[in-house]
């Protein structure tokens, strides 16, 4: 039911009292839920403002008050001046403790109270509820309490969804705009009358400003064909302006995409060669392994021992003769000199854990992709260099084996860059996300944050020191062979 600007949930103030009680009952339930509290409050505060309303609308309400109390003296006046000797005290006192009750039970019936307590209690048990705040703010409005309702309002602004506190406000706002536009309807009325006996001179003024308008007409025709004119040689102006940017624009980018391609060609030349060196002496290394067998299957079998059947079991036979080479290479160097290089069992260690990253994380994922390779290569696609696609990751190079058929695999840290963007949800890798997450539905293999942290390690600390012939200690390598394999939950272990 609509009163006023105010819509309510029932079409007498009376019925208000069945719904107070049932709220009342489900709080004895749960007497800590604040939201309870609050709407006990708003119902018993809509009770108070529809009594008000329908006190304003029928005499009879607004005056039930006053006429108890009125006739309450009167009897007790009466009772005083001519009754007292005749009814005795014991007979009076229950009529007049009657009275008071009916007295006490109209006061409570035309003023209701409001439901501020029942807010306060709410707020006393969760200190953000905004909509508590919003309910007191209102009834300070309604009290004229300006400053004490622009505090709680304001709270309630900074706690909770403004939207539902805009509406309520909306109300009051348009309920007060009535009432202050009743007024000026009033002083408009007193202006008019004031206003009237000047209209003569009004009429005069226009006929002059007539004049001047004809006058100002010709300027204004010449102004606005000047306007038109210049409108248009500034929009010319513009259309030109933009044009060469655009094309200044398309030229930086194509030039940035033709620097970016020729130093990720430098670097990658150059990566090269450095693996080549540190590749021919990896081969000494295990041709010299080769030569001594034993030596050579006990380290094999450390390995087996370390690992464990399952996970050795699982590694390719490349895998297998590097983290056997780096093993022999350990046990074989000097752990009690401070001069000792590691690096060489570091970089087996490294190629083995290369190996099986593109085995496992890479080559199943470009062999998967079917149909959606052409939409994952465009979505990496960021220009073009010698009629050649350039694109964001090597990735996209590993799956672009016609344009790129030399680049077949990835090395740590192109795999590292790769999986980070994928975790920070990068669009151009959607794809690769998506075969990451069907791994976890799979095997439950998670390939994720904690993988991230423990390859970037691997590939900042330790691979790209040995690239850059940075020398390798004992306790570093040890570290390496815990991270790779040797460790309980290894980077080889994270993959199967």
């Amino acid at each position: 039911m609509a009163l006023g600007n105010i819509n309510f949930e029932v079409s007498d103030p009376s019925f208000y009292d069945s719904l107070i009680s049932d709220q009342k009952k489900i709080l004895a339930k749960k007497p800590k839920d604040a939201m309870l509290w609050v709407e006990l409050g708003r119902l018993q505060d809509a009770k108070a403002q529809m009594t008000s309303l329908f006190a304003q609308k029928i005499l009879i309400i607004k005056w039930i008050p006053i006429c108890t109390y009125i006739l309450v003296l009167f009897g007790l006046y009466f009772y005083l001046n001519s009754l007292r000797h005749i009814v005795p005290s014991i007979v009076i006192y229950p009529v007049l403790t009657f009275c008071i009750a009916i007295t006490f039970f109209m006061t409570r019936l035309r003023y209701p109270q409001s439901g501020r307590r029942h807010f306060q209690k709410a707020i006393s048990l969760d200190p953000a509820n905004a909509d508590a705040y919003m309910y007191l703010g209102f009834i300070a409005l309604r009290k004229f309490q300006r400053k004490r309702a622009y505090f709680l309002i304001e709270r309630a602004c900074k706690l909770g969804d403004s939207r539902k506190l805009e509406r309520e406000l909306k109300t009051i706002y348009q309920k007060e705009f009535m009432t202050l536009f009743n007024q000026q309807s009033q002083k408009e009325k007193q202006l008019y009358e004031t206003i009237l006996p000047l209209q003569t001179v009004i009429k005069t003024l226009k006929s002059e400003i007539e004049q001047l308008k004809d006058t100002n007409l010709a300027y204004s025709k010449k102004a606005k064909t000047t306007k038109v004119k210049t409108g248009q040689i500034i929009k010319q102006t513009k259309i030109d302006m933009y044009s060469q940017m655009e094309k200044l624009q398309n030229e930086y980018e194509t030039q940035v995409a033709q620097l970016e391609f020729e130093i990720e060609t430098e670097e990658a030349k150059k990566e090269l060669a450095q693996k080549r060196n540190l590749s021919l002496s990896l081969e000494i290394m295990e041709a010299k392994g080769q030569e001594k067998k034993q030596s050579f299957e006990q380290a094999v079998k450390q390995v087996k021992n370390t690992m464990g059947k399952k996970l050795w079991g699982s590694v390719s036979e490349q895998t297998r003769s590097c983290l056997a080479t780096a093993e022999q290479a350990f046990s074989v160097l000097d752990k009690n000199s401070i001069q000792t290089d590691f690096s060489l069992v570091g970089m087996e260690l490294c190629k083995a854990l290369e190996t099986e990253i593109n085995r496992k994380l890479v080559y199943p994922f470009i062999n998967n992709l079917g149909d959606r390779k052409d939409n994952f290569l465009k979505a990496n696609k960021i220009g073009e260099s010698k009629e050649m696609a350039v694109y964001f990751t090597i990735l996209a190079k590993v799956a672009d084996n016609q344009n790129y058929p030399g680049i077949t695999s990835l090395t740590l840290g192109q795999y590292l860059f790769v999986l980070k963007k994928t975790l920070e949800g990068d669009y151009t890798l959607d794809e690769y996300g998506s075969y990451l997450d069907s791994i976890f539905e799979s095997s439950k293999i998670v390939i994720g944050r904690k993988f991230l942290q423990k390859l970037r390690t691997v590939t900042y600390d330790y691979r790209n020191s040995i690239v850059h012939h940075t020398q390798m200690n004992h306790e570093q390598c040890l570290k390496l062979r815990e991270l790779i394999y040797a460790g309980k939950n290894s980077l080889l272990a994270s993959c199967y």
